[in-house]
């Protein structure tokens, strides 16, 4: 949701993957906060892309026979990383406009919804333990405090108790009622432990809900460095069209 855009050469290659498994694939070039998502693009603030989002959603339930969907196929939300907060958000303001019947599923991956990513002096996050587990030096593993703060910054002032701007904020009468979710995490990512938490919620919720740990991984290893670990990414992909055609072992690869 800061940058880069679904024309990305990575996030086309992971389209595909999906799309090798019999599921129409429909990407969002959202507009980001920070940086264009293309040359000539707009930026814009929180709710720019998750309106964006919305209405894209929107679009593709009113539009199924012309994306290559049937009129009552599935649709799912998936996303990574700020994709993992949109995903999340755009069902929950879905629910929010009574319109949440048009989802029925929602896999988000590596979820960045905290909005909170400062330490402390001595380097330790007082909200998730995740955040200064993995400092590897000052420069952390992919991801690292300053760069969050400043994605966070980005996003917009004045937005650290919203809940569709980061979903950690949502008690579990707020997603009491979701549509069926799987949270992916890496076991190495510093957002690891707030998309954990996000699922334990939606479990107190009541929501039918799995928790994904892709073992030995980064963050996004699977669905953003599609090159790394391909076999990975493979993995992903079949588990998101698993899921999107309502396969119940969605959750397999939390066995790697």
């Amino acid at each position: 949701m800061a940058k880069a855009s679904a024309f990305d050469g990575n996030f086309q290659t992971f389209g595909r993957m999906m799309a090798l498994h019999g599921v129409v694939v429909v990407m969002v070039d959202f507009r980001n906060s920070t940086v264009p998502s293309r040359p000539q693009e707009s930026i814009a603030a929180f709710p720019g892309g998750l309106n964006d989002c919305v209405c894209s959603v929107r679009w593709v339930v009113a539009n199924r026979p012309f994306v290559g969907g049937g009129t009552h196929s599935r649709i799912i939300l998936a996303g990574e990383s700020g994709g993992g907060n949109l995903c999340i958000a755009t069902a929950l303001k879905l629910k929010e406009m009574n319109d949440l019947s048009c989802v029925q599923g929602i896999y988000s991956m590596c979820p960045f919804i905290s909005g909170q990513y400062a330490l402390d002096v001595q380097g330790v996050s007082q909200y998730y333990p995740s955040l200064s587990a993995y400092p590897m030096g000052c420069n952390g593993i992919v991801l690292n405090s300053v760069m969050m703060q400043t994605f966070a910054a980005g996003y917009g002032d004045g937005l650290a108790n919203e809940k569709l701007a980061w979903p950690s904020n949502c008690t579990v009468a707020d997603v009491t009622g979701l549509c069926p979710i799987v949270i992916s995490v890496n076991e190495f990512d510093p957002l690891k432990d707030e998309g954990v938490a996000f699922y334990d919620k939606c479990v107190s919720g009541q929501v039918e809900a799995r928790c994904v740990v892709v073992k030995g991984t980064v963050h996004a290893t699977d669905n953003y460095f599609v090159g790394t670990a391909p076999c990975l990414s493979r993995e992903t992909a079949l588990n998101i069209a698993r899921f999107a055609k309502g396969d119940g072992t969605a959750a397999a690869q939390s066995k790697i």
